[in-house]
């Protein structure tokens, strides 16, 4: 699975619906175009439990790799502009996470936003993506770890870290 800051290919679901987005370099570009394609049906897994819609969803087992990836840096310092694999900035340490599950994502936190798809709050499980704004521009982005919590390289002066979200001014994207 790759997305990155040029031509978007990202398939959420077993390959069912695909999302194409030109983005520059300044994270802008054209709206999300999401295509049908034909592909087949996943199979039906008798061992993965189905949700009622509105019950609590289980864990999903890529997220938890994902938080458990990032929990492994715990103490690397921050260097802005930095991709580790001992050191990173917020949107180097999100990118290097996820690369060690097979998801390629841009550099930037903007970029990053731009590039995966939005959830709501309430949907949001650990490895979800945080993305802090402030007037409509990304400034921070973190992995949820759950109850409030998150995993991030904070800033200048700091280390990888799980904190407390500390502000509603988030967005959540999911990338896996």
């Amino acid at each position: 699975m790759a997305i990155s800051s040029g031509a978007l290919s990202f398939a959420p679901n077993a390959g069912s619906a695909m999302m194409n987005q030109n983005a520059n370099a300044g994270g802008g570009g054209e709206p999300p175009v999401v295509a049908e394609e034909n592909a087949p049906e996943p199979a039906d897994d008798p061992e993965e439990p189905t949700v009622p819609i509105g019950e609590k969803k289980p864990a999903a087992p890529l997220g938890e790799r994902i938080v458990d990836i990032a929990a492994q840096q715990a103490g690397d310092p921050y260097v802005w502009g930095a991709v580790g694999p001992d050191q990173f900035d917020c949107s180097g340490l999100v990118r290097y996470v996820h690369a060690k599950v097979g998801i390629e994502l841009p550099r930037t936190s903007r970029q990053q936003r731009a590039a995966v798809p939005s959830i709501s709050k309430s949907e949001m499980r650990p490895g979800d993506l945080l993305f802090f704004h402030e007037g409509g521009n990304v400034y921070h982005v973190g992995i949820f770890a759950g109850k409030g919590k998150m995993w991030a390289a904070p800033e200048p002066g700091d280390v990888v870290r799980m904190q407390d979200i500390w502000t509603e001014s988030f967005t959540v994207g999911r990338a896996w």
